[in-house]
């Protein structure tokens, strides 16, 4: 089972990347303020706060700059090294909330910046190549995907589903079939049930 996919080019993904580069210019210049400080103090132990600070900030820095490389890269559908994958992958958690409150500041709307890092999450899982069994999936949605004026309530037995379209449980029964995933609609407790204790988190979707 293969999923391949590029990341869309749309006014979050760049509001995104410009806040990212906002921030970059903003490391940058505390970098070099830190740099000429480094210079003016007379004690040791001034200048080895200055340089510990310093180094954080290159490291940081770096992370930017990797970050915004491969949010380019998604957006031109390239294949992104497995470092800067792995290096993007934590600075997005991680900058949230910097991202947010430069966003704030700059009156950027905040579903926005959330929109963006919801579908950069999402395109950078889909932008790699997966070679793993479809019954090794696991996929629990929330009931409510199902319309509420469906007489053929699914929660229990999604094989009551009609398959008229209106709804995803449609699209997600199709995929159920064809890739033979394992597919749930759940309620608040149902992850608790006995019947998904055995799976490994890292199958959950």
């Amino acid at each position: 089972m293969e999923l391949k996919k590029g990341f869309t080019k749309d006014a979050s993904g760049k509001a995104f990347t410009l806040l990212l580069a906002i921030m970059l210019m903003f490391v940058l210049t505390l970098l070099g303020l830190l740099f000429w400080l480094a210079f003016k103090g007379s004690t040791l132990f001034y200048q080895l706060i200055i340089l510990s600070s310093m180094v954080l900030l290159i490291i940081f820095s770096l992370s930017i700059a990797l970050t915004i490389y491969a949010v380019i890269m998604l957006w031109k559908k390239k294949t992104i090294p497995f470092v800067i994958k792995s290096v993007m992958e934590m600075f997005i958690g991680f900058s949230y909330p910097f991202i947010m409150i430069l966003g704030r500041t700059l009156k950027y709307d905040k579903n926005m910046i959330r929109r963006a890092y919801t579908d950069l999450n999402n395109r950078l899982i889909l932008s790699g190549v997966y070679d793993f069994k479809g019954e090794d999936i696991l996929i629990l949605t929330p009931h409510c995907i199902q319309k509420s004026f469906c007489p053929h309530k699914i929660t229990n037995d999604i094989y009551n589903c009609k398959r008229c379209g209106e709804c995803d449980v449609d699209d997600l029964m199709a995929l159920k079939e064809k890739y033979h995933l394992h597919f749930h609609l759940v309620t608040v407790n149902s992850p608790e049930s006995p019947r998904f204790q055995s799976w490994d988190e890292r199958r959950f979707f």
